[in-house]
């Protein structure tokens, strides 16, 4: 890498993230705004929605947690909800391990800052040629952080100055789930499947001569293999759910659902991640 002052590796770095992040912010835009609208619609102003967002940075939690504010107050549950719904930071912890060695003196940060989207990024893309692998990460982590911030304290400020029924409002959460879901069983892709692709094409003049020794190719199984496993993954958290929505009732079933998707994708991780290998 050229030798650069720290400015300049640091806005070189920031232009490389930034356009990656864009439909983050879009998608955040949304999600933001609804929470915070919620947030003040619920007595808790832009004071709470930042301070809120500032420090949790926990999406889905943050949702969660509207209603633990009106519900009597129980440290124990509220303990065990946000551990079982964010539990997938351990496995995006332990997958980023070798990963975050590139992160450098902003590991830190990166891995207070790590969320879905933020995870989805650093793992399907590395810094370009040139660019500081460090700064580049902490640049992707930094922003969609604040995109979400902003967003739900802009959300916060819309709630302080325009009073409209936010009956449904609550629901964006859970339709973003569907949707995720939706595309989970259609055309699931991951940073795994890219990265096989690349394999692929690397391997090509490879798997053409073996074509011509007449050895099959086998990206096709593997493929499959993928398709297979994502859905799968998808049906074992709707079984869940549901098993736990019959057993425990609507009011209760959300940690034992997360509990026992836990314990099943942890038992079963080794299948489910290495069919299609």
């Amino acid at each position: 890498m050229p030798h650069t002052t720290v400015p300049h590796r640091a806005l070189h770095a920031l232009r490389a993230a930034f356009p990656l992040t864009l439909p983050v912010m879009a998608g955040f835009l949304f999600l933001g705004v609804a929470y915070g609208v919620l947030m003040s619609g619920m007595g808790l102003g832009v004071f709470w929605t930042f301070l809120i967002s500032w420090l949790v940075f926990a999406g889905s939690m943050q949702y969660v947690a509207l209603t633990l504010f009106v519900a009597a107050f129980n440290p124990l549950y509220a303990l065990f909800v946000t551990l079982m719904v964010n539990a997938r930071h351990v496995f995006y912890g332990l997958s980023m391990l070798d990963r975050m060695k590139a992160a450098g003196r902003w590991r830190p940060y990166v891995i207070f800052a790590l969320c879905d989207e933020t995870f989805s990024i650093l793992c399907s893309t590395d810094a370009p040629d040139g660019v500081d692998s460090g700064l580049f990460m902490f640049f992707v982590a930094l922003l969609n952080r604040w995109y979400w911030i902003l967003a739900s304290v802009l959300g916060a400020l819309v709630g302080d100055l325009v009073k409209f029924n936010t009956t449904g409002l609550d629901f964006t959460l859970t339709a973003l789930f569907i949707v995720i879901f939706i595309n989970q069983l259609i055309k699931p892709k991951g940073a795994k499947a890219k990265r096989e692709k690349r394999s692929r094409a690397e391997a090509a003049p490879a798997q053409d001569d073996a074509t011509a020794l007449g050895q099959s190719d086998s990206s096709p199984p593997a493929q499959g293999a993928s398709l297979r496993n994502a859905r799968v993954s998808a049906f074992i958290g709707v079984g869940c759910s549901l098993l736990c929505l019959f057993i425990f009732g609507a009011e209760r079933f959300i940690p034992p659902a997360m509990a026992l998707m836990l314990g099943v994708f942890a038992l079963f991780s080794k299948k489910l991640t290495g069919g299609a290998q």
